[in-house]
């Protein structure tokens, strides 16, 4: 998992530390309560008319918000001029095998990062 600590502050692949491109200010920080609404509006933003025309992908964020496997120590957000860009939703799974055993993991998604900021790499892991 990509994630540590820069300056006390975490980050992780969404943004990996806080940084200017083009002059733009990048921050990343961990998702709010106070975030929810707007990072659902967000999602939905990012994915509406990807693969049709609309998406789930903002209802799904609020569901996993619901559930015990949500895990909002690793949700963050990314915040571009001040404003909110991207976020990403980490929640606990397990993987069941063949044998009928069960591995714990932890999936992440969606990542959402809106349009107007994939040009200036927000999201992207290199």
């Amino acid at each position: 998992m990509n994630r540590g600590v820069r300056e006390g502050r975490p980050y992780n692949i969404l943004c990996k530390e806080d940084k200017k491109v083009d002059n733009t200010e990048i921050t990343g920080r961990l998702e709010q309560p106070a975030d929810y609404r707007a990072v659902e509006e967000l999602t939905r933003d990012a994915f509406w008319g990807y693969t049709g025309p609309a998406c789930d992908e903002h209802y799904l964020v609020h569901i996993q918000r619901k559930l015990p496997s949500y895990m909002p120590e690793l949700c963050f957000v990314a915040e571009v001029g001040g404003e909110l860009a991207g976020s990403i939703v980490y929640t606990k799974s397990k993987i069941a095998g063949a044998d009928g055993g069960e591995t714990d993991v932890i999936t992440f998604g969606p990542v959402s990062v809106l349009l107007r900021n994939l040009q200036i790499r927000l999201g992207n892991y290199n």
